[in-house]
């Protein structure tokens, strides 16, 4: 009998220790996902906006306003943002066309914004002038995917203005920055 309560009390103990198998089972693992703020843009035309002004009709009324007369019309543009805080979106230019031509004679506004009319002193809203510093094109929320965001594109021909070198180039820089 000693012998029997023995085996029993070693098969007890050996059972205590050892893991209890059943039909079902369960275990945990925690899944951390870093998905950080992000912004994207593209600019999609495939060569410069240029204004030919050779063989348009003066303006009856000086200034004159000129879409391009290149094959893109508009600044081609996509930009991403995916900050909760949302995004600002800016442009500045690299410099004048001459010293009598500064890139303030160029304005930007959405995609089919009419041409200013002849004239016109100044471009209204929402034509803005670009510059050598800094401007803001807009600050807007968070994006879902890809927005497109073009850009039309008008230069103010004045009276005041001397012929400009064909090399004149103007490089416009868009920067998106999160919030």
């Amino acid at each position: 009998m000693k012998k029997l309560l023995t085996i029993l009390t070693g098969i007890i103990v050996l059972f205590s220790v050892l893991p209890i198998f059943s039909a079902t089972a369960s275990r945990t693992i925690d899944v951390q996902l870093l998905i950080p703020k992000r912004v994207g843009i593209r600019i999609n035309n495939t060569g410069a906006l240029v204004f030919d002004l050779t063989s348009v009709t003066l303006p009856t009324t000086f200034p004159g306003y000129y879409f391009p007369t290149s094959a893109e019309t508009e600044v081609l543009m996509d930009i991403f943002c995916n900050a909760a805080a949302g995004y600002t979106l800016d442009v500045v230019a690299s410099g004048d066309f001459s010293t009598d031509v500064p890139v303030s004679q160029l304005y930007f506004a959405p995609t089919g914004t009419a041409k200013t009319s002849d004239g016109t002193a100044t471009p209204a809203a929402p034509w803005t002038a670009y510059s050598t510093a800094s401007v803001n094109v807009e600050t807007g929320p968070r994006l879902t995917g890809w927005v497109t965001k073009n850009q039309a594109v008008e230069f103010k021909w004045e009276d005041t203005d001397p012929e400009v070198d064909p090399s004149s180039t103007v490089t416009l820089t868009y920067t998106i920055t999160s919030l």
